[in-house]
């Protein structure tokens, strides 16, 4: 599904219920049956490397239930937003999706070490435990240096409350500096969620690189910045002044 009605193949006058529905319909398949042999559906909560893209209302819950009703696996991938960084936990949280598997990475260590991990429902556990063998590892799984690393980075994240922090101070205060670009004449969209947001460029504003002491991520034309839980609102403010002046170089 298009990440934004301006972006839409359709006009831009059709309600974004209705897209919404369109996109959930298009995922139908008949349900595979008999033992694990089923259908599934990944979904990143707010797509990230991809551009920051955020579901629209209603997208989510109802993609859910299209699942539940057809009896097709839901799969979150919290690659990016899971352990906080959309200012709770799981994101999936948000959407109350309860998936019945949610990948995980990044979060569970900071990224101070790779790490990869792997959350099922009892459902699919209890079938894992009475198939009797289960074949599946790698030769570093479990390595005790990182995992030792991920017990530490969760012990700072709930001993220092960074994930309520997201949700209650920095995060809202992120999202507020970032949608004072949504009248730029060189940002085409702004959207984010969270501690995770992205400013579109517009063509003519795409193909300079920041030369003004920060570094964001570059996808294609538009700038993606997902700061780390622990800045201030002072270094936002930094961070938002350096792009600032970089579109307004640009746009000259």
């Amino acid at each position: 599904m298009s990440h934004s009605i301006s972006h839409c193949p359709v006009s831009s006058t059709r309600p974004l219920r209705i897209l919404t529905a369109s996109a959930v319909r298009s995922i139908r398949s008949p349900t595979a049956s008999g033992g694990w042999r089923r259908p599934r559906a990944s979904s990143e909560p707010v797509q990230g490397a991809g551009g920051v893209i955020v579901p629209p209302d209603g997208y989510l819950p109802a993609l859910r239930q299209l699942c539940r009703e057809n009896e097709i696996l839901f799969v979150a991938d919290e690659v990016i937003s899971g352990f906080g960084r959309l200012g709770e936990w799981f994101a999936s949280k948000l959407w109350e999706l309860d998936p019945d598997v949610i990948t995980l990475a990044k979060g569970i260590t900071s990224g101070y070490l790779p790490l990869g991990a792997t959350l099922v429902s009892d459902e699919i556990a209890q079938g894992l435990i009475n198939s009797g063998y289960f074949s599946h590892g790698y030769t570093y799984s479990g390595h005790p240096t990182t995992a030792a690393a991920a017990l530490a980075n969760l012990d700072v994240l709930e001993r220092d409350g960074l994930v309520p922090r997201v949700r209650d101070e920095i995060g809202p205060y992120f999202q507020q500096k970032l949608r004072e670009f949504a009248g730029h004449p060189a940002v085409g969209e702004v959207r984010g969620h969270g501690l995770i947001g992205a400013l579109e460029l517009l063509p003519r504003a795409g193909k300079a690189g920041l030369k003004e002491g920060v570094i964001v991520r570059g996808i294609r034309d538009l700038i993606a910045v997902s700061p780390p839980f622990t800045i201030t609102r002072q270094e936002l403010d930094l961070l938002f002044a350096a792009i600032r002046r970089t579109l307004e170089r640009l746009w000259r």
